[in-house]
């Protein structure tokens, strides 16, 4: 294991470390000049932020950077630990067996911790190197955000037992996928990712949205990567590059002293963006509007009337509309949540213009639908189900990517995502037909979503359909996505118009 050798500095808190020179190993995959640039952006640095569009094949730099860790330890036991999304943990696998001339052999290992309680996983982590201890292997541990902060699962991460004393645990390389998943700087797996940080030899990001909404989106992800840069608390970080709502501390208004921030981040930040270097084929756009029945839009209507008074005299917020937008959505989907909060359907316009469109598909095209809420993927599959189309689904509660990436033949295919459980990380470029049944709040996730189809991989055209119910909150929606604005200030500025 590599040794992080301290400079000697002045400041005893500095956080800077000597590190050992990458070099790019030998690949199975030919890699991409821009793929090779950000190999080298990151091989003489202790930490690195690829901001590499999706599609670009950020992946193959971390798996080059994984193995390049390997060699620079004389082929000793090398620990990599890879954070990403509980939907893309498979597909880390899939990533080193695709790319590295190590997998498989007696010089790799990989658990991927999926199943079970966090005690049972860490149980599992402390078997998986007790298993490969002194077997000069490169080992890869793989685990998802929402699990790896918590119980005993975080302390095995960040500790181990030795001669019967607990002593810190060391990883050669700790890998934050879609690292944006970080960005709020006090939530439980951004503060765990600091901590984790102090356990690192060197520090990966890669995301293809770093700032999905706006620059302060970084700090959580430099917090981890060197918490020297912005420091590690959020609140001078924003007082000292954001003008702040006079009124609304947490809403950022606009940013000042660019050439600092700017200067501070170059360093440590390498932007690909997928135009730029992926000649991919056309996108062609349908706006689909939808009208709702009589008796969904009494009960839209009803709800944003409240919503436009609370605006008009001054009681409304950002966190108390929230309640009421969700309605709102609910609604143009199609349902409302009874008193026993069980959904009741109280219109079927959405989903007959679904069954219309499919109906105008080649029954033999794959077709992706992404979907917000749970009650919308459920109404999707038993709408498929009813056709000749098999059903696929990705959601917190659906892995089927899987099986359906394991299918030899795709034809006929429906692969329904919650788009907030399946916009990152996975490949969909089998569908050339993506269907947007609603959309996210998030821009982040609703680029990262669209990459999924439109990416390396994708030989056609690809077509994007939206359904939007109109005069409602899916075209506000829609708007200020194509806009890129933050959805929510986008809604409640179309409110205020209307007050």
């Amino acid at each position: 294991m590599l040794v992080d050798m301290k400079i000697p500095v002045e400041d005893p808190d500095c956080d800077q470390f000597s590190v050992v020179p990458l070099v790019m190993p030998e690949l199975r995959t030919k890699p991409w000049q821009h793929q090779i640039d950000g190999f080298k952006f990151f091989a003489d640095t202790p930490g690195a932020l690829l901001g590499y569009d999706m599609g670009t094949g950020k992946s193959l730099i971390a798996v080059a950077a994984a193995e390049a860790m390997y060699n620079a330890n004389d082929h000793n036991d090398t620990a990599v630990l890879i954070v990403c999304p509980k939907a893309v943990l498979p597909v880390w696998l899939h990533q080193f067996q695709t790319h590295s001339k190590l997998c498989p052999s007696d010089n790799f290992a990989m658990i991927t911790l999926n199943d079970g309680t966090t005690t049972k996983k860490a149980e599992a982590l402390d078997r998986f190197f007790a298993r490969n201890h002194k077997t000069k292997s490169l080992q890869v541990v793989v685990v998802n955000y929402e699990s790896y902060w918590r119980g005993d699962l975080g302390d095995t991460l960040t500790q181990k037992t030795v001669k019967r004393k607990t002593v810190d645990r060391r990883w050669d390389l700790v890998i934050l996928d879609e690292s944006h998943k970080i960005k709020s700087a006090s939530g439980k797996a951004s503060k765990f990712a600091h901590k984790l940080s102090f356990h690192a030899s060197r520090k990966l990001c890669l995301t293809g949205t770093p700032m999905p909404h706006s620059p302060a989106d970084v700090f959580g992800q430099m917090r981890f990567l060197d918490s020297s840069v912005f420091g590690t608390a959020f609140f001078g970080f924003r007082q000292r590059f954001f003008v702040t709502h006079p009124k609304f501390p947490s809403k950022i208004i606009r940013t000042k002293n660019e050439d600092t921030f700017n200067a501070l981040l170059k360093e440590w930040l390498l932007r690909v963006d997928s135009d730029e270097v992926l000649d991919l084929p056309d996108i062609v756009e349908t706006f689909v509007p939808i009208d709702m029945s009589k008796s969904a839009r009494k009960h839209y209507d009803d709800i944003e009337q409240e919503l436009t008074t609370m605006v008009g005299d001054g009681t409304i917020t950002v966190s108390n509309a929230l309640g009421k937008l969700i309605k709102m959505r609910q609604i143009t989907s199609g349902f409302i949540m009874n008193e026993d909060k069980l959904p009741m359907f109280i219109d079927d316009n959405k989903l007959k213009a679904l069954e219309e469109l499919l109906d105008d598909i080649n029954d033999k095209e794959p077709v992706v639908i992404f979907t917000y809420f749970q009650e919308e993927l459920r109404a999707v599959q038993q709408l498929v189900s009813k056709t000749n189309r098999s059903f696929y689904a990705i959601s917190g509660q659906h892995h089927d990517y899987e099986k359906l990436r394991a299918l030899p033949d795709k034809s006929g295919t429906v692969c329904c995502v919650q788009v907030q459980s399946g916009s990152a990380g996975i490949d969909l470029s089998h569908a050339a037909y993506c269907i947007y049944f609603s959309l996210t709040y998030s821009l982040g996730d609703y680029l990262q979503s669209r990459k999924r189809v439109h990416r390396p991989g994708q030989t056609r055209t690809t077509r994007y359909y939206h359904l939007t119910c109109t005069n409602t909150l899916d075209q506000v929606i829609y708007k200020s996505l194509m806009d890129k604005e933050h959805v929510v200030d986008g809604i409640l500025s179309e409110l205020k118009r209307h007050a």
